[in-house]
C-alpha cells in the first residue's frame, strides 16, 4: 500500500468540496483573523506596549514552522486534510498572540475598578468565596484535578482542531476558530469598561491568608501585572508568558463552554470534554480569582459568540454558482 493510499485510508484525505475547502483553509479564512491582528496588534503598539527580543525572536521559529507545514501539505490533495490542522493552529496562535495585545491595550484605558458592583451581585447569589476556597483546599486531590483542568484551557483547542479535522469536520473547525475570535473581542471590549481584581484584594484580604487557599494575590501573576499596567508601569512584555489580565468577563467560562459546544459533534469523546470543561468552570473562581459573576459574564459572551461565528462563516463559505455550504452543527 502506497503511503497516499494509507494515508486516504486513515482519513486524512478532504472530503470536502475544492471550493468550500478552499474557503475553509485558504485567503478567506485568513480574512478576519488578519485584520483581528493588525487591529489588536496596532492598539497595542499605541498603548506603548513591546516585546523582550529575545523571547519574541524564540515565539517565532514554532510560528515558522507551522506555517511552513501548513503551507507545504495543503499543497498536496491526498494529505490536504492534515495541511488544514496546521493553518487551522497558525490561526489559532495569531488569534492567541493578538489577543494579548488587545487585552492589555484595553487594561490601560484607567477605567474604575468594578469590584464593588460585583461583590454585591456576588452576595446577592449567595456566593462566598472564602467557603468555596476553603472547601476546595482541604482536599488535596481535588485541587490538583482543578488546576489541571484550569490549565488546559490551552491544550483543548489543538486537541479539538485535530480530532475535528481527523473527523472531516472542517466548518465546525473553522467556527471554533472565529467563535474564539469574536469571543475574544468582547471580553476584551467588556474589560476594557468594567475592569476589576478579586473580593480579596478589593477588600483588603491579608496575602497570607488568601495564599494557602491557591487564590491568586495581589503581589504576583494577573492582578500585579493589572495594576501595573494601570499605574503606567509593565509595558515590557514577553509573548510566552503573558498574563490574563480579564477578571469580567471570565474567559475561562467562556472557554470551556465553546468547547463543549466544539467537541458536540465527536460523540464518543463528548462526555469527556464536557467532564474536562465542567472541571475548567469549578477550577476558575479559585485558580482564576473569579467572581461568580464573572462566569455568568463568561457564558453571556459564548452566548452572543457562536451565532455571530456562524453568521461569519456563512459570508466566508460563500461559493461559486450560488451553492450554499453547510454551517456549523446546531
Amino acid at each position: 500500500m502506497t503511503l497516499s493510499a494509507a494515508i486516504a485510508r486513515r482519513g486524512f484525505r478532504s472530503a470536502a468540496p475544492d471550493g468550500r475547502f478552499a474557503a475553509l483553509s485558504g485567503a478567506p479564512s485568513w480574512l478576519p483573523i488578519l485584520i483581528f491582528s493588525a487591529v489588536g496588534s496596532t492598539l497595542g503598539l499605541i498603548a506603548g506596549f513591546r516585546f523582550k527580543p529575545e523571547p519574541l525572536i524564540t515565539s517565532m521559529v514554532p510560528l515558522s514552522l507551522v506555517s511552513f507545514a501548513s503551507s507545504m501539505l495543503l499543497r498536496r490533495h491526498e494529505v490536504r486534510a492534515i495541511g488544514f490542522f496546521f493553518n487551522a493552529l497558525l490561526q489559532f496562535l495569531v488569534i492567541a498572540f493578538a489577543s494579548m495585545l488587545l487585552t492589555y491595550a484595553a487594561a490601560t484605558l484607567h477605567r474604575p475598578l468594578a469590584d464593588g458592583v460585583l461583590i454585591r451581585v456576588d452576595l446577592s447569589m449567595g456566593y462566598d468565596w472564602r467557603g468555596y476556597a476553603e472547601f476546595v483546599s482541604v482536599n488535596t486531590t481535588l485541587v490538583t484535578a482543578l488546576a489541571r483542568a484550569y490549565t488546559s484551557i490551552f491544550m483543548q483547542p489543538v486537541a479539538l482542531l485535530a480530532l475535528l479535522t481527523l473527523d472531516r469536520r472542517f466548518e465546525q473547525a473553522q467556527c471554533l476558530l472565529l467563535a474564539t475570535m469574536i469571543s475574544l473581542i468582547l471580553t476584551a471590549a467588556i474589560f476594557a469598561v468594567f475592569p476589576a481584581t478579586t473580593a480579596w484584594t478589593a477588600t483588603g484580604v491579608p496575602e497570607h491568608l488568601v495564599a494557602p487557599l491557591h487564590l491568586p494575590v495581589k503581589s504576583t501573576g494577573w492582578i500585579h501585572d493589572l495594576l501595573e499596567i494601570r499605574a503606567g508601569r509593565g509595558r515590557l512584555l514577553d509573548p510566552n508568558s503573558g498574563s490574563a489580565l480579564v477578571a469580567f468577563p471570565s474567559f475561562h467560562a467562556t472557554a470551556a463552554l465553546l468547547y463543549c459546544w466544539a467537541a458536540w459533534p465527536l460523540r464518543n469523546l463528548r462526555p469527556a470534554f464536557f467532564a474536562l470543561n465542567a472541571a475548567m468552570i469549578a477550577a476558575t473562581p479559585i485558580f482564576g480569582g473569579h467572581y461568580l459573576a464573572d462566569l455568568l459574564g463568561g457564558a453571556a459572551v459564548t452566548a452572543c459568540s457562536i451565532p455571530l461565528a456562524r453568521l461569519l462563516q456563512l459570508r466566508l463559505l460563500e461559493m461559486p454558482r450560488n451553492q450554499k455550504p453547510e454551517t456549523c452543527p446546531r
